[in-house]
């Protein structure tokens, strides 16, 4: 349980930090989430040259889960973006990587715990 207070804890510190606006905050929040589930999938979502997890979540996707536009995603994108929250590498012929820096360090720092709560939860 020491794992998700931590996280939570860490997600409203970002979110406070950056001054996120309530639509930031839900989308930088589902982008965390699915980075945290690209970790479980392995090499699948690894980049090695980065040597990071990136997250693929395409604004229509984005847009369809969360009831908003394709436009106000992609204008979320980019303030994240301005912002140092997250980093965009596009690919051909595929969805753009995603990934976030901030994050980054807090789960590789946290990846023993990261690991046994993955074994619980399951």
């Amino acid at each position: 349980m020491l794992i998700k207070t931590q996280y939570v804890a860490l997600r409203l510190t970002l979110i406070q930090k950056h001054r996120l606006n309530p639509t930031l905050a839900v989308i930088y929040s589902a982008l965390i989430d699915r980075m945290l589930s690209s970790r479980r999938q392995g090499r699948r979502f690894f980049e090695p040259t980065r040597q990071a997890y990136f997250v693929n979540y395409t604004q229509p996707e984005m847009a369809t889960n969360y009831f908003i536009s394709p436009r106000t995603v992609q204008r979320a994108y980019d303030q994240l973006e301005e912002m140092g929250l997250l980093l965009k590498k596009h690919r051909r012929n595929a969805s753009d990587c995603l990934f976030l820096p901030e994050m980054e360090n807090w789960l590789y720092a946290h990846q023993d715990k990261m690991t046994s709560l993955v074994i619980l939860s399951s």
